[in-house]
């Protein structure tokens, strides 16, 4: 490697700790979310804001009309006691000097202890805020969200954390394909068919996209391993009558405008009415390594200990007779962050640092360029245009290979040598006036 001077290693240095340290900072949870979390203070906002009345008419809530609500926003104060503000930005104390009064919470303000959700008063209704999307919170017999006339039980924080997440995550990406269906292949629809019998042959063409099916067609344990490998969300409606593929068009063009699960399991409930005479019960179970299960608890199955082991409780739905399978939070929040589908998120993120800490020391990527594929002079090639073509190639070859897996490599090296450097030069420096001392003393 060529000597650097004292001040070139200087210069070198603090260029280099510099990217180190945003290398650091934005390792653990990924450069895309590191940059993410700072635009995503809308969901977690310091003042209340105003409430659309016709987002709290859709949760029809019994006995008020949605011109007739009166939010109210709670937050916890300094003491730990509830806080109370009105829309208008004023403080109060006294709930009951208002008509028709409903509490609503941010999911950033909710109290670290669940508990203290039960001391405000059961007679006003309780709106949870995630997103930008309200949801109602029942707080007795026990915690939980309601969701159409299904109940999603949150007794925990995590699992009041696990169920917002996949109720207010969508339930397609791009595209949805039901089973059986014959919606023809329009590029432009977002809903397409599908035959039963292509679809062992189609579905690595699916990778996170959503299909449909019913569960008496398919081999499901089959399907669901395929799914979770091609990171599908993959809904199985296995009610008590059979679903014909006409109502499932129908069914998945209705849940289009409502991108979410909690729209979707709405959507089921006022479908098919009949097949949920009781309101069931959410839940959502770990069904493989990065795959959760949304299902009525009346239909859970048993998970294996392996399975289990592997993943985090998952979301635990009830859906009236249908199932979805979807990756976990962990694997989607990594997949969101994908830039290439195929390359994961944490390699990407090495590649592009690597490749500007190549571009910090790139007169050291190209000595260990060298060091691999040592450069040939002009006399030893006949021809120019030989001699320009292995050149343009080791460009490229510096650019698309060293850079991107090297980079990091070659700068951590050159900060060692230049430390080195640095260190060489003061200690001779040191010696220089420590013999200089000792001559004056010898006279």
């Amino acid at each position: 490697m060529p000597a650097a001077t004292p001040k070139h290693s200087v210069q070198i240095l603090t260029t280099s700790l510099l990217l180190l340290l945003f290398f650091s900072a934005s390792t653990n949870a990924g450069l895309l979310s590191f940059l993410g979390k700072a635009a995503k203070k809308a969901d977690t906002p310091d003042n209340p804001t105003l409430i659309d009345d016709l987002s709290v008419g859709k949760l029809k809530l019994e006995g008020l009309n949605s011109g007739d609500a009166n939010p109210v926003f709670l937050n916890i104060g300094i003491n730990g006691e509830w806080a109370f503000t009105l829309q208008t930005g004023e403080r109060i104390t006294d709930l009951s000097q208002l008509e028709h009064p409903l509490l609503v919470i941010d999911k950033a303000h909710l109290p670290y202890d669940l508990r203290k959700l039960s001391v405000l008063p059961p007679d006003i209704p309780l709106l949870l805020r995630h997103n930008q999307r309200l949801f109602r919170m029942q707080r007795s017999p026990e915690l939980a969200i309601i969701s159409g006339n299904g109940i999603v039980p949150t007794p925990t924080r995590e699992s009041l954390q696990g169920a917002l997440y996949h109720l207010a995550s969508p339930w397609y990406r791009n595209r949805v394909y039901v089973a059986g269906a014959d919606l023809g292949s329009s590029a432009t629809s977002r809903i397409q068919g599908i035959d039963y019998g292509q679809l062992q042959e189609t579905l690595s063409q699916l990778r996170g996209e959503t299909l449909v099916v019913n569960a008496g067609k398919v081999n499901l344990q089959h399907l669901t391993d395929q799914a979770r490998r091609y990171d599908m969300q993959l809904i199985v409606i296995d009610g008590s009558r059979p679903v014909t593929a006409g109502q499932l068009e129908k069914l998945m063009a209705s849940g289009l405008r409502d991108n979410t699960v909690d729209g979707l399991l709405k959507l089921f409930h006022k479908t098919f009415p009949e097949m949920t005479p009781q309101p069931p019960h959410y839940s959502w179970q770990t069904k493989a390594r990065h795959q959760i299960v949304i299902r009525s608890n009346t239909a859970a199955e048993p998970l294996d200990s392996a399975g289990a082991a592997m993943m985090e409780a998952a979301l635990h739905g009830t859906l009236l007779g249908v199932r979805i399978y979807r990756p976990d939070e962990a694997r989607q929040l990594e997949l969101d962050q994908r830039l290439v589908w195929w390359l994961h998120s944490d390699v990407l993120l090495y590649l592009v640092v690597s490749f500007l800490a190549g571009t910090v020391c790139f007169g050291t990527c190209r000595e260990f360029l060298n060091w691999l594929w040592p450069r040939r002079q002009r006399s030893q090639f006949r021809w120019l245009a030989g001699y320009l073509l292995v050149r343009v190639i080791r460009l490229l070859v510096l650019g698309i290979f060293v850079l991107p897996l090297f980079g990091l490599a070659c700068l951590i090296y050159r900060i060692v040598y230049s430390l080195y450097q640095v260190a060489h030069w003061l200690v001779n420096r040191v010696l220089r006036i420590f013999r200089f001392i000792l001559r004056l003393g010898a006279r």
